[in-house]
């Protein structure tokens, strides 16, 4: 018995299609995955923009609240919390702050206002600015974040509720409950106390 040695041969065609078809399936999946992680990755640095706005909305609607300011017999002083729609508004008067931009009306009190304006994709948080002694003068706006679903806001005396007029009531709420509904759906709270001007 003897064994021949093998025949130098080369690929046959149906090898070489078969070859063909696993890269392209290989390549396709590679490709998949890898805009996969992209986009990913792209929508965790929008989710983290996100996430830092809310934070400094957060970080000013509560300094601005802390610092709340009404007198039942000044007429320049007031707290008014309301529904627009689907979403909350609250306007009320604060003791001074330093102002954000020059033209942002300074004094030892000024009036703001938080709420929501309808836009393409979604509602965009204003805050707004103006000086109590001329509710008629120039109001200073500044967006503070855009493309939210939602806004609302509650206050505390003896229980909560959505509405407040601090002429009405006598006084300022103990608490405030900010909410905001980012644009994936998540909604984000705190709640902040008046820590001044309760008379």
């Amino acid at each position: 018995m003897y064994s021949t040695p093998m025949e130098d041969r080369g690929f046959t065609l149906l090898e070489i299609l078969i070859a063909t078809a696993l890269t392209a399936i290989l390549v396709a999946a590679f490709y998949s995955t890898f805009f996969s992680v992209v986009r990913f990755g792209g929508g965790s640095e929008d989710s983290l923009d996100e996430l830092l706005n809310a934070g400094m909305f957060f970080d000013r609607i509560s300094k601005d609240i802390h610092s709340a300011f009404y007198r039942s017999k000044n007429r320049n002083t007031f707290f008014v919390g309301d529904i627009d729609g689907t979403t909350s508004s609250i306007a009320f008067t604060t003791l001074y702050r330093p102002p954000m931009r020059k033209e942002t009306p300074s004094g030892d009190l000024r009036a703001v206002r938080y709420f929501a304006e309808r836009e393409k994709d979604g509602y965009t948080l204003y805050m707004e600015v103006w000086n109590p002694y001329y509710r008629d003068g120039e109001r200073f706006r500044v967006a503070m974040m855009e493309g939210v679903r939602g806004f609302e806001v509650s206050f505390f005396s003896t229980d909560w509720v959505e509405v407040w007029d601090s002429e009405l009531e006598g006084s300022l709420p103990s608490a405030v409950k900010i909410a905001v509904t980012l644009r994936d759906g998540r909604t984000l709270s705190t709640i902040t106390r008046t820590m001044i001007g309760k008379r």
